[in-house]
């Protein structure tokens, strides 16, 4: 009796939209949406998926995810533009409670695990809502896993631009276990293309950021993202980029080729 476990594979996100005649001559399930793919496996195959091994690497470094999706649907902003797509996306927010989150970062700490990185699509949207209606938003769960794990490196991301406030800034200065460092995408340095992109700000609310970044945490390290060659993109809109990089100086850029 062959007993070999058999291995699954699929293709997940929103290229797999856009490939469908790769998929189907590859032979991969296609799916959007990774907690329906695991839904399917585990239904239809008898498979048994170790979802727990998602979200945390055992080990020196941990991910703890804020925004859970397994199970409960891909959410994260009740709705969403994707350029990439030139559609709208209808997504359901949901938010870990927050003595979950506490509970997992101390069994973290108690297993030897020093340095945790809170995940989430966009952190900053976290708001967290119990049955008798108190919240908690990012700031506050910040702060309360600082305390809970004085020992451990607390970093986290990502953050979006138009939802980073001032609390998360001086939760960071408060607490010296939380890095001092923030990823903060960009994308282009062009109001026209920002707009384009449906970034919800232009390049003079992002600064403001910035500079209060460097008010309340000197020195603080800044990474972002940055899209080049994004539709209609024109050599100006382009030298608008380069010139916000210089204003800026960021300590890293990921930056990506539109295609």
């Amino acid at each position: 009796m062959n007993t070999k476990p058999i291995l699954f594979q699929g293709w997940c996100g929103s290229t797999a939209t856009n490939a469908e005649f790769l998929i189907q001559e590859a032979n991969f399930p296609k799916d959007c949406y990774f907690d329906k793919l695991l839904v399917a496996f585990e239904g239809k195959h008898n498979a048994v998926i170790d979802k727990d091994a998602l979200y945390a690497c055992h080990g020196y470094k941990s991910l703890g995810d804020l925004q859970d999706s397994l199970g409960k649907g891909l959410r994260f902003i009740s709705y969403e533009y994707s350029p990439l797509l030139d559609r709208s996306l209808y997504l359901y927010e949901f938010c870990r409670n927050e003595e979950d989150v506490i509970r997992e970062v101390r069994e973290l700490l108690d297993s030897g695990v020093k340095d945790i990185t809170l995940l989430g699509q966009n952190v900053n949207s976290y708001n967290y809502k119990d049955e008798e209606g108190n919240t908690t938003n990012f700031a506050s769960l910040l702060a309360m896993v600082a305390e809970a794990a004085p020992d451990m490196r607390v970093r986290f991301t990502t953050s979006h631009p138009k939802d980073m406030g001032n609390g998360v800034l001086y939760s960071m200065a408060m607490y010296p276990n939380i890095c001092s460092h923030i990823h903060l995408p960009v994308q282009s340095g062009s109001d026209r293309m920002l707009e384009k992109m449906n970034r919800k700000y232009d390049r003079a609310k992002y600064m403001e950021r910035i500079h209060k970044i460097r008010e309340i945490i000197p020195d603080a390290a800044i990474t972002t993202d940055i899209i080049a060659g994004y539709c209609s993109e024109t050599l100006e809109d382009h030298k608008a980029t380069l010139s916000l990089m210089e204003e800026v100086k960021y300590d890293y850029a990921f930056m990506f080729q539109y295609s």
